[in-house]
């Protein structure tokens, strides 16, 4: 050990200029290792707190979507509640409308048939009508006429009110009428004796509810020659 230390001593002696930049040097690299390793830390911090921060992003980004799903279950669970609620209501809502609305029913026809001149008839209906329902049937329109024809029409056009019109209101249990009448030549009345025709009986009654729901009556009934009286036919007797 002392020799060496010796020849150390004896080296910076004999070359004093290069022992010193020898030294010098090896501080420089040490502090440039030391300086190294510090930023290699420093890099190593800061990528453990960038993963650390990506975690940290990814864990509230899945938090945020589950929140989302759980926010529009939600939603959907409310909307068909809504939904159901609604249809519910509108049920309870129709049933009572049933129960308590206004049933206009065509009953009855009382017919007159007369002679006239030339050998024709003169036929005369009556039609009687009754509201069934709990509560008046507002807004009441009626029409009603007569028409020789060679079999029941498969569509009726009762859009327009004629001139036979009565209108007003009708309570429950009240009756109601309309009246019209129809002049059939000789020939007519022979076609409708023998069959080849036949005379019907239309009729429609439009009314409101107390909800303002609007309804129809239709009737619809065919004359008997034999006994001069009116029958219903088989189409366009109906209610709504």
């Amino acid at each position: 050990m002392l020799p060496a230390w010796n020849y150390t001593l004896e080296a910076i002696r004999t070359h004093p200029f290069d022992a010193f930049t020898l030294f010098f040097t090896s501080a420089a690299l040490i502090l440039s290792g030391l300086a190294w390793r510090s930023a290699k830390r420093q890099a190593s911090a800061a990528e453990r707190q960038a993963q650390a921060g990506e975690e940290a992003v990814r864990v509230q980004t899945a938090a945020l979507k589950r929140q989302a799903e759980d926010t529009r279950r939600a939603i959907e669970v409310a909307t068909r509640s809504a939904t159901a609620a609604e249809a519910s209501a509108k049920s309870t809502e129709s049933l009572t409308a049933a129960g308590q609305r206004p049933w206009l029913n065509h009953t009855d026809v009382k017919s007159q048939v007369e002679a006239v001149e030339g050998g024709g008839l003169s036929i005369k209906a009556n039609s009687q009508l009754i509201n069934y329902g709990r509560t008046p049937a507002f807004g009441l329109r009626l029409t009603q006429w007569l028409q020789v024809c060679d079999g029941i029409p498969t569509e009726l056009f009762l859009g327009a009110f004629g001139g036979n019109l009565s209108s007003g209101i009708l309570g429950p249990g009240a009756p109601g009428e309309i009246r019209n009448e129809i002049e059939l030549s000789q020939a007519e009345a022979e076609a409708i004796k023998n069959g080849s025709r036949s005379l019907y009986l239309f009729g429609m009654a439009v009314y409101e509810d107390l909800l303002k729901g609007s309804h129809q009556t239709k009737w619809c009934l065919i004359f008997q020659a034999g006994n001069s009286t009116f029958s219903y036919a088989s189409d366009h007797n109906e209610m709504t």
